[in-house]
């Protein structure tokens, strides 16, 4: 394309006049192959825009700009430099075809702009407030795990000076909760002052101020102005002279918007029964830009939407385990209690969550530790023994979870918690998950403890021989697939880190699906590898693994038994 071509082109676009094309050409600090300057007519206005062509543009898209001297009015998807956002990118596909992309840009900016003339996209300011209240000009950073369980309250902060490499000058950063201890999870000990929050819910949606004006004092003394200065008073008699206000917004569509304000050196006066804020002469009033880091806001962007109320027990915290309490916290639920004896080794390191920084340390321990770094608000007790020593010398109340989970992948520790939940009547719902050799697959029982089923019915005693078989093993019986480093007590079964992330993945999948009632209780989820690694060791799989068709598949417990057929 050329610039020849592209004029020729928009001459044929109705509603584009006044075209120039210009190469190699800078705008807004942003480098483009080309830049076009036209004139663009939306219904009676005509809209000085400026179209810059990236060189990338088959990954970026065009960028679209309104003339900077155009005294428009403010409108939704219109940015404070006056850049046009005309699509969501993300997850979406980029015609190749230049010219027909153009026109399809040139289309939706027009009816971006007439949507906004004629009001007919002003909710969207709604749904995009916090782009623009942080967009506003002296806006200042800051992390808030508060999640205002009531409709008024007060609010802990603090505020920490950041230097701007740029302008060599101090800005500052703020920390905000509810909770005096939360400070302490983000690595917080400067001093907490007092701010407050207030809760609304109004009848007609509140919209967000002009971000091309610095923020008034009238938006917020009007947001006062919906709460009587005595339901106030108790909660906000603490704020100091440096005054940090959150309002917590629940519009009429049920769309939540947070925003805050700091305002130093100021005073609350009462006129007409609502509070009022005065600032001093010369002071500046700064709007939040508020980064909610709470569990519960955060989650949103996973499957599962709010923090899981479960508490679970995990026994092992070997290759699986690691990846499942890593992937069971990132899932919401916060309350774990980890059981392992071992230690972390040198061997360890190439299939663990845990890596070298954790050698010679008690693998419950240190998941522990690494957890609570990485997820904030956990509930963690690592306990550094077996299973049977920890029921037996510490305090714990099998009955008290919700879920069981033994990521031991040893048959008979799990015979052994099996027997131990059955006969103590501990209906817990119990999730055993295990690996085959290399990259055969992974599996995961479901066992309800209620005298059904058990673990048992995992395997099948052939009384001719006095043999017993794993009716589960995706391995044909009598092959040796152990390998060791130094010495029978060293042996270990050979698979990767990527196998025990998927049966990490598959457990925690299992474990949602059966309290979405997805899954049935006393069932095995039997997940299928591609064995490439094992039959090019020259290894032969089971009538299991031969007969089953689907890459995953579910087995009531009950309907397990011995399967005829040749290994391969």
């Amino acid at each position: 394309m050329t610039t020849t071509e592209i004029h020729n082109f928009l001459l044929d676009e109705p509603c584009v006049c006044d075209i120039s094309v210009q190469e190699n050409k800078q705008y807004k600090k942003h480098s483009y192959l080309y830049v076009i300057t036209c004139g663009l007519v939306v219904e009676t206005t005509q809209f000085p825009l400026i179209i810059g062509i990236p060189e990338d543009w088959e990954q970026n898209l065009f960028d679209f700009y309104i003339g900077d001297d155009f005294n428009r009015p403010f409108l939704p998807h219109v940015e404070t430099y006056n850049k046009l956002c005309l699509f969501d990118l993300e997850g979406a596909l980029i015609d190749q075809d230049f010219f027909g992309l153009l026109s399809q840009c040139i289309h939706k900016a027009i009816t971006l702009l007439s949507d906004g003339l004629n009001e007919k996209n002003k909710i969207d300011l709604i749904h995009e407030f916090s782009s623009y209240w942080n967009a506003l000009p002296n806006s200042l950073y800051s992390c808030c795990t508060a999640q205002f369980s009531a409709d008024i309250g007060s609010l802990r902060y603090v505020k920490k000076a950041v230097q701007q490499s740029r302008s060599r000058t101090d800005s500052y950063k703020f920390f905000i909760s509810e909770d005096c201890g939360a400070f302490s999870d983000w690595g917080i000990n400067e001093t907490q002052k007092i701010g407050g929050f207030i809760c609304l819910s109004p009848k007609e949606y509140l919209y967000p101020p002009d971000p091309r004006n610095e923020l008034s004092l009238s938006y917020i003394n009007d947001l006062l102005r919906q709460v009587p200065s005595p339901k106030l008073r108790t909660s906000f008699r603490k704020i100091g002279c440096d005054k940090l206000l959150v309002f917590f917004i629940h519009q009429p569509d049920e769309t939540e918007t947070l925003l805050g304000v700091f305002a130093p050196k100021s005073e609350f006066t009462e006129v007409d029964g609502y509070y009022q804020l005065r600032l001093e002469n010369g002071t500046t009033l700064y709007p939040l830009s508020i980064q909610r880091v709470d569990s519960k806001y955060l989650l949103q962007r996973t499957a599962h939407s709010q923090d899981s109320v479960h508490r679970c027990l995990i026994i092992g915290c070997g290759s699986i385990g690691g990846y499942l309490a890593s992937q069971l916290v990132q899932s919401g639920i916060s309350d774990l209690t980890l059981i392992d004896p071992d230690i972390i080794t040198p061997e360890n390191i190439y299939r663990h969550y845990l890596g070298r920084a954790y050698i010679g340390q008690y693998k419950a321990e240190a998941l522990s530790n690494r957890l609570q770094t990485d997820i904030p608000n956990l509930k963690i007790k690592a306990i550094p023994e077996t299973i049977q020593y920890a029921l037996e010398n510490y305090d714990i109340n099998l009955a008290q979870y919700s879920i069981i989970v033994s990521a031991t992948g040893n048959h008979n520790v799990n015979r052994w918690i099996n027997r131990q939940l059955i006969s103590a009547h501990i209906q817990v719902p119990t999730f055993y998950v295990w690996n085959e050799p290399l990259d055969l697959g992974c599996h995961v029982a479901i066992i309800n403890n209620d005298g059904t089923a058990s673990y048992e019915n995992l395997f099948y005693h052939d009384s001719s021989s006095g043999d017993l078989y794993d009716l589960t093993a995706y391995c044909a019986p009598g092959q040796k697939i152990t390998r060791q480093v130094s010495g029978c007590s060293n042996s270990f079964v050979p698979y990767a880190a990527t196998v025990s992330i998927k049966s990490a993945a598959l457990c925690v999948d299992s474990i949602f699906a059966y309290f979405d009632q997805r899954y049935r209780p006393n069932s095995l989820i039997s997940l299928k590898g591609d064995a490439f690694y094992f039959k090019k060791a020259g290894f032969k799989m089971s009538p299991a693994f031969l007969t089953q068709n689907d890459s995953m598949q579910v087995t009531p417990l009950d309907q397990l038994v011995p399967l005829d057929g040749v290994t391969s």
